[in-house]
């Protein structure tokens, strides 16, 4: 009987960590469509400013990080367009 008892308490450990540490669990993002696409557009351009300084196609690198970003956390992917806008609103905010 403690065999059985030591495995359920085992499983439950694990469960109980892996609800603890996912990240993916534990990172949450707005449900607002608008400010999680200002988000990504903000971390991308971050990233492509920092990674591409002199590069001339920047623009589209970073829209290919915005989609990356959407693709990571499983969420449906806005038009090229609106991501497009995003990146051009947050690059005049800096």
């Amino acid at each position: 009987m403690q065999p059985v008892a030591q495995v359920i308490a085992t499983i439950v450990f694990i469960w109980g960590m892996w609800l603890i540490f996912n990240p993916k669990k534990r990172q949450n993002f707005s449900e607002d469509p608008g400010s999680r696409l200002e988000t990504f557009a903000r971390i991308a351009t971050m990233a492509a400013e920092k990674r591409y300084p002199n590069n001339p196609s920047k623009k589209d690198l970073t829209v290919g990080h915005v989609v990356e970003l959407y693709q990571e956390w499983n969420l449906p992917v806005p038009s090229k367009k609106a991501i497009e806008l995003a990146i051009d609103s947050t690059a005049q905010k800096e």
